[in-house]
């Protein structure tokens, strides 16, 4: 039987992961391995097993800019100030938007929601994509925040 997948590890993978690298996730430990990993199996003096199980290993989702922009723009509708709406809009505008964004955060003094929106978000994608692929995950997200 498939080890459930921690549903915290998988999270912070989302967060930090570099949309340029495909990370994978390991159907039958639960892991979440790099591509650097399978790599260093396979030089191995033995075929590695993610190899021989075809099905074994699915690519996680890959957050992109146009993604992370496209979370801006949901957490800059139910922003509470409309000077903050109209700030966070303009640097979502802006030729490099993802910094103006981040700066005008700051400035508005509203990081702190934007994280935990993100955060929220991100949580919400991870258990639907584990749901729409049928792996079963243990909520050690929620049980950390009580």
């Amino acid at each position: 039987m498939p080890e459930a997948v921690s549903l915290s590890e998988l999270l912070a993978t989302l967060q930090f992961s570099d949309p340029t690298t495909v990370i994978y996730l390991d159907r039958t430990t639960g892991q979440i391995v790099g591509s650097t990993q399978i790599r260093a199996e396979a030089n191995g003096s033995h075929e590695p097993d993610s190899m021989r199980e075809p099905n074994r290993l699915e690519p996680l989702p890959i957050l992109t800019d146009q993604d992370e922009l496209e979370i801006a723009r949901h957490f800059v509708a139910a922003a509470e100030k409309a000077e903050d709406r109209q700030r966070l809009n303009l640097a979502l505008c802006s030729a490099n938007p993802q910094e103006a964004f981040q700066n005008a955060l700051f400035r508005c003094q509203i990081a702190n929601e934007w994280f935990q929106f993100r955060d929220e978000h991100l949580l919400q994608l991870a258990k639907n994509w584990l749901d729409a692929q049928g792996v079963t995950y243990v909520d050690d997200v929620t049980r950390h925040a009580n």
